[in-house]
């Protein structure tokens, strides 16, 4: 009776650490500034350094934009906020970043800002079935790296943007990186 026991308490264990471990890759921390050029648009944003969220001086703007062939580059740097329990100066950790883009409605333009909708990233697990790897990337120790390609083949039939939506390209490693809105655009 005690071995089911034991068992049972090293089985909740394993499984209790498995959901957190893949809970935390699915909030990604924002780190760095992190540049999207595609052929039809470009963004740049900046994170908190320290939690799943913007610098107020480095939210997107605009959308990085193009059509499935079109290519696209990403550029990381290290970053920097000012905002109250921010920090003030940080970098992506070194190491092979992957880049995805989650093929659905993601954000929303307000006139000012875009703003994501909730539970879009990229690595989160129920976003699977309209994610796509698009190839990976290294950063390096001093929190540069870039990435050029495409979207390429996607996973569904495409979502196409409006002029007030847009999908997500992301990059990331270990729950660490960034998401920006892209318009996948139809010509």
């Amino acid at each position: 009776m005690n071995n089911r026991r034991g068992i049972l308490f090293a089985s909740t264990v394993v499984a209790t650490v498995l959901t957190l471990g893949s809970a935390a890759f699915a909030c990604v921390t924002f780190m760095g500034d992190v540049e999207a050029v595609g052929q039809q648009g470009s963004t740049r944003v900046v994170g908190k350094g320290n939690s799943h969220g913007y610098c107020s001086t480095g939210r997107p703007k605009t959308a990085a934009a193009g059509n499935l062939s079109q290519s696209i580059t990403i550029t990381a740097r290290p970053g920097g906020c000012n905002d109250p329990a921010a920090l003030k100066s940080h970098k992506l950790p070194a190491g092979t970043y992957e880049t995805r883009f989650n093929n659905e409605l993601a954000y929303n333009f307000d006139g000012t800002y875009w703003t994501m909708v909730q539970n879009t990233g990229c690595f989160l697990s129920d976003n699977a079935g309209t994610t796509t790897t698009l190839g990976t990337f290294p950063i390096n120790s001093d929190g540069n790296g870039s990435w050029s390609g495409n979207l390429g083949t996607l996973k569904q039939d495409p979502f196409y943007a409006t002029a007030l939506t847009a999908s997500n390209l992301c990059i990331g490693l270990d729950g660490k990186g960034m998401l920006m809105p892209y318009q996948l655009l139809a010509i």
